[in-house]
């Protein structure tokens, strides 16, 4: 009896799982269904709506007007290179040299002037000390100090300066009176700022000297203002 039971336990037993097999197999089989469904349908809406994007076949024959605007796809040029090369230089040919004035310029010139007189002052310090201990004037019969010592400082303050003004030009700087000095200085820094502030271009160099010096020669009577102003030029 209890054979007989067991043998029917183990009967029914492999009966359900033989069904369970199956629904387990149906199950996977729906699965597989759905997602091959799923892919097809996504592929289907991908290539419908991608047709929208594609652009559509214009034919058109040569001198036709289209009935819309075709737009390219990229930016192209045409360039005549021997024609464009022409006409860009005609162009820069055509436009008017710009300068900028550069003030610092001005002010470097102004100090070099300064300094110019400065130096001849200091030199002259030096004469009037040495005409003091002499007890008589440098242009006097006895000179203190000869012309060819007077040339030698005139040379001393170009080579200081490094400046290239007549040594007589300086020598007669040096036997004038500290008014007369500031009076050049002022002059020539006046008419040497108005002409530069006009702009100079490196062409128009000897014009500017001469203008300069017809600057000078009329707003002061003194021919030395003129002729040291051509030499600083």
């Amino acid at each position: 009896m209890k054979l007989y039971e067991k043998w029917n336990k183990w009967k029914s037993r492999d009966k359900i799982t033989g069904k369970n097999m199956q629904k387990k197999k149906l199950t996977d089989k729906n699965i597989i269904q759905k997602i091959s469904i799923f892919l097809i349908l996504l592929t289907s809406i991908t290539l419908i709506l991608s047709i929208n994007f594609f652009p559509d076949k214009i034919l058109l024959k040569e001198g036709q007007i289209g009935s819309k605007d075709v737009l390219s796809p990229g930016d192209f040029e045409f360039v005549d290179l021997e024609a464009t090369q022409n006409l860009r230089e005609k162009a820069a040919k055509s436009i008017k040299e710009v300068y900028d004035l550069n003030l610092a310029n001005i002010e470097n010139v102004e100090k070099q002037i300064d300094s110019l007189f400065l130096e001849i002052k200091g030199y002259k310090e030096k004469i009037d000390e040495s005409s003091k201990d002499a007890n008589d004037n440098i242009m006097g019969n006895d000179k203190t100090l000869t012309d060819g010592e007077l040339h030698e400082m005139a040379n001393e303050i170009n080579e200081n300066l490094g400046l290239y003004i007549s040594e007589q030009v300086m020598v007669e700087c040096l036997q004038f009176n500290n008014l007369t000095l500031e009076k050049i200085r002022v002059d020539i820094k006046s008419s040497m700022r108005k002409i530069m502030e006009q702009g100079i271009k490196e062409d128009d160099l000897e014009n500017a000297k001469k203008q300069l010096v017809r600057e000078i020669s009329e707003i002061s009577i003194d021919y030395y203002d003129a002729l040291i102003t051509s030499c600083c030029s």
